[in-house]
């Protein structure tokens, strides 16, 4: 794969998929029409969380591409979940706290923290999966000469 089309898609494709990813279950149960209609919102929102830890995933996996895992090989598909795990837990974190008011119930904060963190991790660790496999398949193709 062309390195800045996957730079780039590292760069701005995992925000977009864990906003989707998001809407899911609100989309499900709300209708897609409602849902579209707020989640002009909550993609700026996992924009302006997820652009920070997208760029470090982005050169993490550019690098680990160079040194340690190729592009086409399991191994990058499995650091690229493991890259989205963390990312997700990282913006659960900040976000849980930057909406919840500090409150004299500091054991319900740290809960919430921990869960948001958990949730959006595992959303994370599917997106980078999701994004890994498609680097993976596309390097494929593209190092074979069938493009």
């Amino acid at each position: 794969m062309r390195r800045i089309l996957r730079l780039l898609a590292q760069l701005l494709l995992p925000p977009f998929l864990g906003g989707c990813l998001f809407l899911l279950p609100s989309a499900a149960a709300d209708g897609i029409t409602y849902t579209l209609s707020k989640s002009r919102w909550l993609l700026m929102w996992a924009y302006v969380l997820g652009i920070g830890p997208s760029l470090a995933y982005a050169f993490i996996m550019d690098w680990s591409y160079r040194k340690r895992a190729p592009a086409h090989t399991w191994r990058a598909v499995w650091l690229s979940s493991l890259l989205g795990a963390l990312a997700g837990a990282a913006i659960g974190a900040v976000a849980v706290i930057g909406m919840m008011p500090y409150s004299a119930e500091g054991h319900l904060l740290t809960a919430r923290v921990y869960l948001g963190a958990l949730y959006l991790g595992g959303m994370g660790a599917l997106v980078g999966f999701a994004l890994g496999v498609g680097v993976k398949v596309f390097a494929t193709v593209w190092s074979s000469g069938n493009d």
